[in-house]
Parts: C-alpha cells; sequence; structure tokens
C-alpha cells in the first residue's frame, strides 16, 4: 500500500500503526504521529488501520544540550 509518510510517498506493507512504526524501526515512547493532522494516542497506534493515500506525520524527540 502507498501512503504519505512526512510529504513523501511510502511503500509499506504494514496493517496498522505499530506495525508500520516496528518497520521503520522507530521507538514509539518517543515519537508523535498525526494522520490529517491529528494527533494519535499511542494506545491506539496498534488499532489504527493504515489505508491507502493516508497522510501521517512522524515527529521524533531528540534529547541533547
Amino acid at each position: 500500500m502507498n501512503i504519505i509518510l512526512n510529504g513523501e510517498s511510502h511503500q509499506t506493507t504494514a496493517q496498522n500503526l505499530h506495525m508500520l512504526l516496528k518497520e521503520l524501526a522507530i521507538d514509539d515512547k518517543r515519537i508523535i504521529v498525526l494522520i490529517d493532522d491529528e494527533p494519535i494516542k499511542k494506545e491506539c497506534f496498534e488499532t489504527t488501520a493504515l489505508v491507502e493515500a493516508m497522510r501521517l506525520e512522524l515527529l521524533e524527540f531528540v534529547g541533547g544540550g
């Protein structure tokens, strides 16, 4: 399936948000996910199904000093 990930076309076999993050090797403890500009709660990652042409933004927190 083709989704829009951070403004770029992205091909994935993931069926839900949790699987997508695992596929991308992203730690879900340090990320905010927006779907169509709406934030998704972490407890909903496994139940949030991906659909063709879905628009996702992944924002990752980075520590530093």
